[in-house]
């Protein structure tokens, strides 16, 4: 492990198997220490979106949206089906996993002299849910979203405006993106690999609109076509191909040892 990474282990003896505020109380202590915002966990029973108040307080996806009222049904943090789960945020990113022996931990911070490189991943949902009566699915910081025909629900702590979904169903933007870092560590041959990645935030990304840009300078009218492709204008000047000795064209569909290519 490169050794410019702040790595360490984090003590868990607070949390009981039996007792879901120990873990509860030992996530919120360890977000309020280290500053971090979002907690992303995976469960038995599928994954759980968090986030921490003003107070470090944390609020689950569970707590914000009414299963009867959203027709969802979020699994909630319970330590009986906690499998792992990453507190995060600009600051870093504690990991609390399961193992035979307990409950283990370790925090990753980061170091100006250890490069890395950065990926933003793109989450499920193409709209955002409503509740049966037309509720709105943003609320208390949260968005609940759907994916498609399939009908993919989960709900992720950010606030993702009517703004940043496609008005074409078709077309299945996915707009939130999570952030990835990963760190890159170099052998004595110089030769990069990646050795840690870490999770560090959300954002919610609109849709790229692309306006064609069609040829205008097209003296005759009638040879005028615009097409949605052509976003690169043609030159002014027509280059005529080179023909060969007997008049004809070259295939191209083979190399040729006089030219660079094909």
């Amino acid at each position: 492990m490169n050794k410019l990474i702040c790595l360490s282990h984090l003590s868990t003896d607070i949390i009981k198997e039996d007792n879901n505020d120990t873990l509860s109380a030992w996530i919120e202590k360890q977000a309020k220490e280290w500053q971090l915002e979002y907690l992303l966990a995976h469960a038995e029973d599928g994954v759980i979106w968090g986030k921490f108040n003003d107070n470090y307080k944390l609020i689950t996806a569970d707590e914000v949206f009414d299963g009867k009222i959203f027709r969802v049904d979020l699994p909630k943090l319970r330590i009986c089906t906690l499998q792992q789960c990453r507190i995060f945020g600009d600051n870093g990113e504690i990991l609390l996993w399961r193992t035979d022996e307990g409950w283990q931990s370790r925090i990753v911070q980061d170091n100006l002299e250890v490069d890395y490189l950065e990926e933003w991943q793109i989450l499920w949902g193409t709209q955002k849910e409503k509740g049966h009566n037309q509720e709105d699915g943003e609320r208390n910081g949260f968005t609940l979203l759907s994916d498609g025909s399939q009908g993919l629900k989960h709900a992720v702590p950010i606030s993702v405006g009517e703004d940043y979904f496609s008005k074409n169903k078709q077309k299945l933007h996915r707009p939130v993106r999570l952030l990835v870092r990963h760190y890159i560590d170099y052998n004595d041959s110089g030769i990069a690999r990646l050795f840690l990645s870490r999770l560090v935030k959300l954002k919610p990304v609109p849709e790229k609109k692309m306006t064609p840009k069609h040829i205008q300078k097209v003296p005759d009218n009638k040879k005028k076509a615009i097409a949605p492709y052509n976003f690169v204008e043609l030159p002014d000047k027509v280059v005529e191909a080179e023909l060969d000795a007997n008049g004809e064209l070259r295939d191209n569909d083979r190399y040729y040892t006089d030219r660079n290519t094909g």
